[in-house]
């Protein structure tokens, strides 16, 4: 057994580091009988990490449960699909597609890339590209949004992603209503709020998130003033500061525009 009155506050919570989360109920049980209120503060926060990665660890597993229904269903390659870049005014709308093996990657804190922050979506982008079976990108620019319309720029950049996938796909879970359905030669199904209740579909708004930001930071260089590396091209008092200064840029969509024009 483990004598922890012979250590200092500092030397057992070194041990706590090396246990790597796991600790016998004998040790906790010592621990928590520790006379020294810096021991029992060791010990509070162990048991909320504990009870934090427990909590993470079961919504994870919620969030494959659409996954393994159509794994059980037969189908193997399942590809979530969603987009971003809808609502801006400027740049392009930008679809992903993932298709995950059937292993069940564990990637923590995978997630609506809307509840991420920046780092955190670099992070997984990085992760979700090394354990992905495949992933495919769709990109709409604002020229053909102007021409067809946001929804159906949207639905033929998510047919672009599910095209550029190395692998077709046995099933599609895409993010949205039966209005976002785009055209595709596999079965479909869409999900509300797929983003956050699907592991594919949230895999799929990272990367569709990343690569759109990525895109904004170098259309930032090219047309400098507008403040596209901070908005990213969405509504914002910056980004209507300068179209009133410097008028609309060749990446803006103008029929998001008329209404503020119009209004001038």
């Amino acid at each position: 057994m483990t004598r922890f009155t012979d250590m200092t506050v500092a030397e057992v919570a070194a041990w706590l580091r090396s246990r790597k989360g796991i600790l016998s109920a004998q040790d906790l049980a010592q621990l928590k009988e520790d006379s020294r209120k810096g021991v029992r503060q060791l010990v509070a926060r162990f048991e909320l990490q504990k009870a934090r990665e427990l909590s993470e660890r079961q919504r994870l597993k919620r969030m494959w449960l659409l996954e393994e229904k159509a794994w059980s269903n037969g189908c193997q390659l399942v590809a979530g699909i969603d987009e971003a870049g809808c609502g801006p005014l400027a740049g392009p709308v930008v679809a992903a597609a993932v298709v995950f093996p059937q292993a069940k990657t564990t990637l923590w804190g995978l997630d609506d890339s809307k509840q991420l922050t920046a780092g955190k979506r670099e992070l997984l982008y990085q992760m979700i590209l090394e354990n992905a079976v495949a992933v495919g990108v769709g990109i709409i620019h604002n020229q053909e949004i102007d021409r067809l319309n946001i929804l159906e720029a949207t639905k033929r950049a998510m047919t672009q992603a599910v095209a550029n996938l190395p692998v077709l796909p046995d099933l599609a879970l895409v993010d949205g209503n039966q209005a976002r359905l785009p055209s595709l030669d596999i079965p479909c199904q869409t999900i509300v709020d797929g983003d956050g209740c699907s592991c594919s579909i949230a895999a799929a708004s990272i990367v569709a998130k990343v690569t759109r930001d990525r895109l904004m930071d170098e259309l930032d260089v090219l047309y400098p003033g507008y403040g596209f590396a901070q908005h990213k091209g969405y509504p914002s008092r910056q980004h209507y500061e300068a179209l009133r200064q410097l008028g609309p840029s060749p990446i803006h969509r103008r029929t998001f525009l008329r209404k503020f024009y119009g209004d001038e």
